[in-house]
């Protein structure tokens, strides 16, 4: 009985590590969850309010944005258009918003049924799914890809 009683407290630590360790990876995931979900809502309002700073600090300075046409856009060209009023947007509403993590990089996937102007025509009116890839630098997330497909059908 003694020998059980000492040896006790080994098998709770060798049982039950695993799932306490998978309990605080869980937990860190959840929490870098909601950092990108916040980053990216962020992100939203600053294009609501042709706010460049906000944009300056979101996306990396390696930013590169595919939109559904196949054309690729730098951030400096997407918050020049943002500022020079070449692209405004008239409704920002994403669901089926899903975050995975792996370490110091997250994918955020949505849809988007967003209806913005452009050289002043409109355009958004089609929905689609983009995917943003977000890593971690100097302690912060930042946007550094961000790509665009039509939903067509449904």
């Amino acid at each position: 009985m003694k020998r059980f009683a000492l040896l006790l407290p080994f098998l709770i630590v060798v049982l039950c590590g695993p799932m306490s360790r998978r309990a605080v990876a869980q937990a860190r995931n959840e929490k870098v969850e909601q950092e990108i979900i916040k980053v990216e809502d962020e992100r939203l309002q600053a294009f609501k309010n042709n706010d460049a700073a906000t944009l300056n600090r979101i996306f990396d300075d390696d930013f590169t944005y595919t939109n559904t046409k196949g054309e690729i856009h730098t951030k400096a060209e997407l918050i020049g258009d943002v500022t020079s009023g070449k692209l405004t947007y008239n409704t920002l509403v994403h669901s089926d918003v899903h975050v995975r993590v792996y370490g110091d990089t997250a994918i955020l996937t949505g849809r988007s049924a967003s209806v913005y102007m452009e050289n002043g025509q409109e355009g958004g009116r089609t929905p689609r799914r983009y995917m943003n890839i977000f890593i971690r630098k100097n302690g912060q997330w930042r946007l550094v890809a961000r790509q665009e497909t039509p939903v067509l059908g449904k």
